[in-house]
């Protein structure tokens, strides 16, 4: 006659000793100890799962930060800058001319490179006036495809039979130097792409006063890279002093 089956214990009976005291037992039910080996698998379940969205999210808002939306904003804003209609039309000065302006100093190389051979181009650039001051704006472009840039300075002169201004300050030398213009000082650029100036010279008494404007593109060592003049006259009638 087979033997009968030995019930299945639903609890698990623990024995405490310590010291010389009566040994005690109290009992643990095997139901509770499966909920709550279930209860803590969800809860660590749980706890990955957040941890894994955290970084999720956190990645995400790094990836669409203020600044990052700042900086395609700068550069949609660029691009339709690019592609406006210009307001003067310049006068470019072909290569292998030279630059006449004897405010430079005599190391400085003024005959001008053929523009086919330079990495970038200057976008026609914008003339205004507003309380007196003067102001150019206009874009340097980069047009090679070859991941590198272009670096130089900038230098911007309005004058006058009687008015002199440059752009940056900084740019006029010392009474006593051998040439009125030092081209180390010209306001740094390095362009990979596209490269905004506003250059603000003045203030001004009257914008009669002021005939030309020219516009220096150098290299980093002081070579006239490309040179443009600007008659003041047409901004006058499409953007008057205020």
């Amino acid at each position: 006659m087979n033997p009968q089956p030995t019930p299945r214990a639903d609890h698990i009976t623990v024995l405490v000793f310590k010291d010389n005291y009566a040994a005690r037992t109290f009992q643990v039910s095997t139901r509770w100890i499966s909920k709550l080996a279930i209860l803590l698998g969800i809860s660590l379940m749980i706890a990955v799962t957040s941890i894994i969205l955290v970084v999720k999210y956190k990645r995400m808002a790094l990836k669409f930060s203020p600044s990052r939306i700042q900086e395609l904003e700068q550069e949609v804003a660029e691009l339709r800058a690019s592609q406006k209609e210009p307001e003067v039309l310049p006068t470019p000065v072909e290569g292998g001319n030279s630059v006449t302006f004897s405010g430079f100093p005599d190391s400085t190389p003024k005959t001008l490179p053929d523009p086919k051979g330079l990495k970038f181009v200057v976008q026609p650039p914008k003339i205004s006036w507003k309380n007196n001051i003067l102001n150019v704006h206009f874009a340097l472009q980069y047009t090679r495809d070859d991941q590198k840039s272009q670096q130089g300075r900038i230098i911007v002169l309005a004058r006058g039979t009687q008015t002199l201004l440059a752009y940056p300050k900084g740019v006029f030398q010392k009474a006593g130097a051998s040439a009125l213009i030092n081209v180390m000082q010209g306001e740094s650029f390095s362009v990979s792409r596209f490269r905004e100036v506003n250059a603000e010279l003045g203030p001004v008494a009257s914008p009669d006063l002021i005939s030309e404007i020219e516009i220096f593109i150098l290299s980093k060592e002081g070579q006239i890279l490309t040179y443009q003049k600007l008659s003041p006259t047409e901004a006058n009638e499409s953007a008057p002093s205020e």
